[in-house]
């Protein structure tokens, strides 16, 4: 294999993983594009909401992550323990 060839394929390899890592990041575009859409479909759906209901929740939330309690004392009650709670909603993310 001449110094050419050898210049070629490795030019060629990195176009490759050049148009593998763009179309990676179109994928997750689109992705986050389309979660945005449905966030939107859900605001417009409830435009004047007057309570909350478990079809609101399914619709905004796409989950909720709770952290490890910092304070596990058994004398404080479980409303003063200290938890992480991360609310992660479609299309924007946490929150």
């Amino acid at each position: 294999m001449c110094k050419s060839e050898k210049t070629y394929d490795e030019e060629k390899e990195q176009l490759n993983a050049f148009v593998a890592e763009f179309i990676g990041k179109l994928h997750k575009k689109n992705e986050s594009a389309n979660k945005v859409k449905l966030l939107m479909q859900a605001i417009k759906k409830y435009d004047a909401v007057t309570e909350l209901t478990p079809q609101m929740l399914v619709d905004f939330i796409e989950h909720i992550e709770v952290g490890k309690c910092q304070n596990t004392s058994k004398k404080l009650p479980f409303s003063k323990r200290d938890n992480a709670i991360s609310v992660f909603f479609r299309g924007i993310g946490i929150f």
